[in-house]
């Protein structure tokens, strides 16, 4: 029954951790080889490159070794929601991608990209998800899976890591 069960709370934070000044960390996600954290990352409006936003948000990568957080690329806006690969090698996120029309700002497609490389790929060039999406890879590393929730419906997609490359 479930008046029988009894619910302990663990431990309550605030919404994101101050990892050094004008930087916080606001989700994390473990690598499957548990050699690494990708953390969707936030600084403040003093340190933002555009004075417009409260603040800029990126993807970055921490050793858990030890070590810095290394930007998985450059960011002028947003990034979230970060999701390895089976292999560890490739993380999906979402990432605001700007427009080539005057006033439409920006759009979030789902991008995905390799440990080392400079600059991701779009997986959805057609379709835009949120930033609050959530993203799955299958296990074989051969499918990426994301969901979006609006008001109306809840959607599941899925997508080759490989889409949007030549």
């Amino acid at each position: 029954r479930p008046a029988d069960k009894k619910i302990t709370k663990v431990m309550e934070e605030e919404a994101s951790i101050q990892f050094a000044p004008g930087l916080s960390i606001s989700g994390i996600e473990w690598a499957p080889n548990s050699k690494s954290i990708a953390v969707t990352y936030n600084t403040s409006a003093s340190t933002s490159a555009n004075a417009a936003v409260a603040f800029d948000s990126g993807v970055g990568v921490i050793s858990v070794d030890g070590g810095k957080m290394i930007p998985l690329s450059p960011t002028q806006s947003f990034q979230s929601a970060p999701s390895w690969s089976p292999d560890s090698q490739t993380i999906a996120y979402v990432g605001e991608v700007a427009t080539s029309k005057p006033r439409a700002g920006y759009r979030e497609p789902l991008l995905a990209q390799k440990l080392g490389e400079e600059h991701p790929h779009e997986l959805t060039t057609d379709l835009e998800i949120r930033s609050d999406a959530r993203i799955w890879w299958k296990p074989d590393g051969k499918t990426v899976l994301f969901a979006t929730v609006n008001r109306e419906a809840a959607t599941l997609y899925e997508v080759p890591p490989s889409a949007g490359t030549s």
